[in-house]
């Protein structure tokens, strides 16, 4: 739902200048892929910490 609010505003902008949604998607898609694909990172990189076995402090 997140990566939503940065990809459609980029998919409407590119549809508004070329009216063509296939290029219109690619372009957003392209826009925005760097920044969800590191969102998506870090995202894996917390959950993954959760699971992983903690010393308590000696």
């Amino acid at each position: 739902m997140g990566y939503e609010i940065f990809l459609l505003p980029r998919i409407a902008e590119a549809w508004h200048r070329t009216g063509d949604h296939r290029l219109a998607a690619g372009e957003g898609l392209s826009a925005t892929a760097r920044v969800i694909f590191a969102a998506a990172f870090l995202m894996t990189a917390v959950f993954l910490s959760f699971t992983t076995p903690h010393r308590p402090w000696s």
